[in-house]
């Protein structure tokens, strides 16, 4: 006989014979309120007279591996009422007890819990919300975006807190959730949010550690969406050359891919080569200058091809009414965006800007014509800071901020915050940089004093 914390379990011999099927439904309880002086025996396949031996819910079964775990005992916790998940808390009490449970029953509950969570993306009753948590805690540290299911008419802040708290073990009175820089309130419904998209992403920050450990956690991070997934993305197959012959009013097509910024970059480095001889030399050579005059016509040429490519896209996407794709604040926070031929298209209108959104109108246009000047005015003038080619279109009475696409994900950031500001990146390498720009710009070094959100 083998004591167990709860059991006194009788190991088997060797089994030869096959063992009976058992289904394991998460429904299932785990744990029986029991009297912890009586003993239990798992199922063995042996004595099938004994009725302990026939419970299909016994929790013990023999050749599969045992992991210790404390268990609810009567408070059964889920991500939503219908579903029971295996949470645990690491503090024992009256409603706790430890017991060993088989692998196997971890591993179909995750199975469960996966399909419950495909069934749930399916179900139109309920919406799926991301939840990005951004400090450090038991499930990791960075930036890890999580999904969670809530009643799509009726769920609100508070139901997705309750859903953090079950899965993570924070209290309700521990969470912060903020959205375009501004935190909601519990009773916000999640339908009424403003132009809430069905990838977007909000920010949980919560207060000191969870109260409870939940270390059985089913449910998965997301990956979140970078500039190199989607570099190729509504890119055709056709040359340079093959794409300006074909291209007009009547044949729409994608333009091929183009590294807008790479070739900008090698261009004008060629050009600052080619001025630094031209100024050291006495004695200059007409080929040196006709080779400068050469490399800055193609530099001019790359810049019109990329604004006529810029307008035959913006064309395209009204005409085929493409769907925007959602980069939460990758080049901008707010406003529908679109990726093509190495570029993205970003809409003037609806832009955030200190919480505020801009909408549509002069105000918006004001702030993407600032935006591109001051691109155009750092472009070149820097050495070591490289900026993407930019331009405006104005598309029936649509203004659009286009950029040569740059690759940049969410983790690529030194300098600044992807957080909505509750966490701020400030490594060595990027604040030179900014201290660089804020010279040349004559603007005023601000220190934000340390505090905590």
């Amino acid at each position: 006989m083998q004591k167990g914390p709860f059991f006194n379990v009788q190991r088997p011999p060797e089994i030869t014979r096959p063992q009976p099927k058992i289904q394991v439904n998460p429904t299932d309880p785990l744990i029986r309120d029991i009297n912890p002086s009586t003993s239990f025996i798992p199922d063995n396949g042996f004595g099938e007279d004994n009725d302990l031996l026939k419970s299909k819910d016994s929790i013990l079964k023999p050749s599969m591996n045992w992991e210790p775990v404390i268990l609810k005992k009567r408070e059964k916790l889920g991500f939503h009422p219908e579903f029971e998940s295996f949470n645990k808390s690491p503090v024992k009490d009256d409603l706790t007890e430890e017991v060993f449970v088989p692998k196997y029953k971890l591993e179909q509950a995750k199975q469960d819990f996966l399909l419950e969570m495909e069934n749930l993306d399916k179900d139109p009753t309920y919406k799926r919300v991301n939840v990005a948590f951004v400090k450090q805690g038991p499930d990791g540290n960075g930036r890890r975006v999580y999904p969670f299911h809530i009643k799509y008419e009726t769920g609100t802040i508070l139901d997705l807190k309750r859903a953090i708290m079950n899965d993570f073990g924070y209290q309700i009175n521990q969470q912060r959730i903020f959205r375009n820089y501004l935190e909601l309130d519990d009773a916000t419904l999640i339908a009424e949010l403003p132009q809430f998209e069905e990838d977007e992403v909000l920010i949980f920050a919560p207060i000191g550690a969870p109260a409870e450990n939940n270390s059985v956690n089913f449910r998965s991070r997301i990956a979140e969406k970078s500039i190199e997934d989607i570099m190729e993305m509504n890119c055709s197959n056709l040359s340079k050359e093959e794409y300006e012959a074909f291209i007009s009013e009547e044949n729409l097509v994608w333009p091929p891919f183009r590294n807008w910024t790479k070739e900008w970059i090698i261009l004008y480095s060629k050009i600052r080569e080619l001025k630094k001889e031209v100024e050291t030399q006495e004695n200059l050579e007409s080929y040196q200058m006709s080779q400068l005059m050469q490399v800055e016509r193609e530099l001019y040429e790359l810049i019109k091809s990329f604004e006529s490519t810029a307008k035959r896209i913006i064309h395209n996407i009204c005409q085929w009414k493409i769907n925007p794709i959602y980069l939460d604040n990758l080049h901008g926070k707010g406003g529908k965006k679109f990726v093509a031929g190495g570029m993205i298209i970003r809409e003037c209108r609806d832009w955030m800007l200190l919480t505020k959104d801009l909408g549509e109108g002069e105000l918006a246009y004001k702030i993407a014509c600032n935006e591109h000047r001051a691109f155009n005015l750092i472009r070149g003038t820097l050495e070591g800071i490289e900026v993407p080619l930019s331009c405006i279109i104005v598309y029936n009475g649509i203004s659009f901020f286009v950029q040569s696409l740059c690759p940049i994900t969410k983790r690529s950031l030194v300098y600044g915050s992807n957080t909505e500001g509750i966490e701020i990146v400030d490594e060595e390498e990027g604040k030179i940089v900014a201290e660089t720009i804020g010279r040349f710009f004559n603007i005023k070094e601000v220190i934000l004093l340390d505090f905590k959100i």
